[in-house]
């Protein structure tokens, strides 16, 4: 796929999820042939299995689990929802949440405030007690930020500009998050 399309997938003013069935179309009309979405779903469940999991964090969604947070995860991803959520639950980590929220299942990409809203409400959580830790500035941090949630930045450096609350590093991440959520205990 050019990388113009894959741009225009990702725009930040975008509120709707691009429809993955059109997507893969284009791609493989790109490569000149018809699509095909069993070799689609194959590239794509290869592409989530690439993937590395960081090291620490399934023990710290254990911690955050055993001091009773609710957790809840919304991803922006373009495919079938199931390919994903295999994936997480490959990974061992579905256990850990109270709602996984696709934005290929539900139509709405982050920063759109529709999407944080659907995932709140599976969560059964407000915005006002809630944090969203993100590694996107305008996906997960602006768009968290305005519907009132306290957020942070997981970031590979301090962002001077950055509108959230805490930022906090990757090699640091288990920590930093534990300490952030001792705080609002």
């Amino acid at each position: 796929m050019p990388l113009k399309k894959i741009l225009e997938l990702y725009r930040p003013e975008q509120q709707q999820q691009p429809n993955w069935v059109d997507t893969w179309k284009d791609c493989f009309a790109d490569a000149g042939v018809d699509l095909s979405e069993r070799l689609g779903r194959e590239h794509l469940s290869e592409c989530c299995r690439a993937n590395e999991t960081f090291v620490d964090v399934e023990h710290l969604l254990q911690q955050l689990k055993e001091r009773s947070f609710r957790l809840g995860l919304l991803s922006n991803a373009t495919g079938p929802g199931d390919i994903f959520q295999q994936d997480l639950e490959s990974r061992g980590l579905a256990q850990y949440y109270d709602a996984v929220v696709w934005s290929c299942d539900i139509g709405y990409r982050k920063p759109y405030h529709a999407a944080f809203n659907i995932a709140l409400q599976k969560l059964q959580a407000n915005a006002a007690t809630t944090l969203m830790v993100g590694d996107s500035e305008i996906a997960d941090i602006q768009g968290a930020r305005q519907l009132g949630m306290d957020t942070a930045l997981v970031c590979n450096a301090f962002h001077s500009n950055s509108e959230a609350e805490y930022q906090e590093s990757p090699q640091q991440r288990y920590n930093d998050v534990l300490a952030i959520t001792d705080q609002r205990l």
